[in-house]
């Protein structure tokens, strides 16, 4: 029974990996600088895989954000989405859509990941420069301002 049962937790414990790896290989992954995709109009897609910004910030033209989110054993894919409908405001905002692609991944490890993304696509088209725009992350309660 006992031999039973220390086997049981041992198939439980190695059937995903480990967090700290799988955390540690996907943000090295994910950290170099991928640019926003700008689309004349654009969904999320329904099968949307959940996530959480536990952190966000600009520096530059990079958007860095922090994310967690169930699995551990598939790789996971991220992109930001927007489009050129910025909200009339003085400055102007501009919501981001986050496509998280889990590839299926069942495991239930919390990993956390670091994305980087170039914001020079959501630029305010006619102010290349001395300008700020007001990014707007799903689930974030404050915009975060663009200084270019």
């Amino acid at each position: 029974m006992k031999y039973s049962l220390v086997l049981l937790v041992m198939v439980s414990l190695f059937a995903c990996k480990n967090r700290k790896s799988t955390a540690s290989s996907q943000s090295v992954k994910q950290a170099i600088p991928k640019d926003v995709i700008i689309h004349e109009s654009y969904n999320l897609p329904k099968d949307n895989a959940d996530f959480e910004i536990t952190s966000a910030q600009i520096s530059g033209d990079l958007l860095t954000l922090i994310v967690t989110y169930s699995g551990g054993c598939k790789e996971h894919v991220f992109s930001a989405h927007a489009t050129r409908m910025y909200m009339k405001s003085m400055p102007p905002q501009l919501g981001l859509m986050i496509e998280h692609v889990d590839n299926d991944d069942t495991c239930r490890s919390l990993v956390t990941d670091t994305l980087v993304f170039n914001l020079v696509p959501v630029r305010y088209p006619g102010n290349d420069k001395d300008y700020t725009v007001i990014i707007r992350l799903p689930n974030v309660e404050e915009g975060i301002p663009y200084k270019y």
